[in-house]
């Protein structure tokens, strides 16, 4: 790693740019995580509802501290997260994959 990509893990500077895709609309807070395209490979059709609504900064599995849970449980908080939250959340689908 570089210094300067030591100075921006440290300082957390990487994060102000997920803030901007935030406020842009580009993304939600909470949301479901960004997923490698090897995973996404790996989805069933139930696994990848996940991707049908924006990602977001955090998940719920992280933001309510259970970020010990393996993926089914995760993708199950995703889609608790998604089917509780309003038509306006569903801002844009997830276009990645």
């Amino acid at each position: 790693m570089t210094r300067i990509g030591k100075f921006i893990r440290k300082t957390s500077l990487a994060e102000l740019f997920q803030l901007w895709n935030v406020l842009k609309g580009k993304i939600s807070l909470v949301g479901p995580r960004t997923s490698l395209p090897r995973e996404v490979e790996h989805y069933t059709d139930y696994n990848k509802q996940r991707l049908l609504v924006a990602l977001g900064c955090t998940g719920l599995w992280q933001v309510s501290r259970r970020n010990d849970l393996g993926f089914k449980e995760m993708v199950e908080l995703d889609l608790k997260h998604i089917q509780e939250q309003p038509l306006l959340y569903i801002v844009k689908p997830n276009s990645a994959y």
